[in-house]
């Protein structure tokens, strides 16, 4: 890829920087992962069946969320839904079994649903040492996502970066959260570049580019910069996932006079100074 897109304004990243610690940031990623639909819904299935279920569950159903057709919070609440009116299974190949049925009835999956049925058959064939470590030791997710990322990407012939691969990660991590609230994500897991974080970082002017859409051409260097704002307020790139996808649309969709109002409305603070310097164009 070609770096000279655009580049990464280390000033405006270390006021950003600021900003969020002002805001008291650790608390903050923890309050909007509380409210995610996504984490809600794991939640009740982790209460109903158990971590080390729940996570190989949650783990195989990220590989098969794309090209959906409802919405990602409906997804989700039909999944665990669906889940958790069935037995425990204590068998990884009954839980790959219970998914497949899963994506045979949900209306969501109907587009490529013949492609997902593939691909989680063939995480169970390929990936089945990665899938049983989760299941034997579902908190492990704190210490390292790296093995579960690697194992997965191996297991289907995929990068290691690939967005079903890193939500995965996160889908895994949000079981072990339902279990330790005060743990943070493992540092080892780097968020995909998609249409809100590409905003986010151009719209605050920690990127500078002619245009968002060069960070989503570019997305390694764009991970850097998170990476680097990550250590500065010391929150991993994964719980900050939370604040891009409640916050960045915010540039691109709402006229510059409300950005504040909703950035308090969803944060529950206000910035000493502006976070975002620009419409997300």
């Amino acid at each position: 890829m070609n770096s000279a897109l655009y580049t990464i304004n280390r000033d405006r990243l270390s006021q950003v920087s600021a900003l969020l610690v002002a805001s008291n940031i650790r608390d903050l990623v923890k309050r909007l992962e509380d409210e995610d639909p996504q984490y809600l819904s794991v939640r009740d299935l982790v209460r109903k069946r158990g971590a080390s279920e729940s996570s190989v569950l949650a783990v195989l159903n990220a590989l098969v969320s794309y090209k959906l057709a409802m919405r990602g919070e409906d997804w989700w609440r039909c999944w665990s839904r669906y889940h958790m009116d069935l037995p425990l299974r204590r068998d990884i190949g009954a839980l790959v079994d219970d998914e497949v049925r899963f994506l045979e009835e949900c209306r969501g999956a109907v587009f490529q649903r013949a492609a997902k049925i593939k691909r989680l058959y063939k995480v169970k064939s390929k990936g089945f040492p990665v899938l049983d470590r989760l299941y034997e030791s579902p908190l492990s997710i704190f210490d390292s996502a790296g093995w579960l990322i690697d194992g997965l990407a191996r297991a289907l012939s995929s990068k290691p970066y690939a967005k079903t691969i890193v939500f995965a990660a996160k889908m895994a991590y949000y079981v072990a959260r339902t279990v330790d609230r005060e743990r943070m994500a493992p540092w080892d897991a780097m968020i995909p570049v998609d249409l809100r974080v590409a905003c986010f970082l151009y719209s605050t002017g920690i990127i500078e580019a002619s245009s968002y859409r060069d960070i989503m051409r570019d997305p390694r260097r764009a991970q850097e910069a998170i990476l680097d704002l990550a250590k500065q307020i010391g929150v991993p790139p994964l719980n900050l996932d939370s604040l891009f996808w409640r916050t960045g649309w915010i540039p691109r969709d709402l006229p510059r006079e409300s950005w504040d109002r909703e950035l308090a409305v969803i944060t529950g603070t206000r910035f000493p100074s502006r976070l975002f310097v620009r419409p997300c164009t």
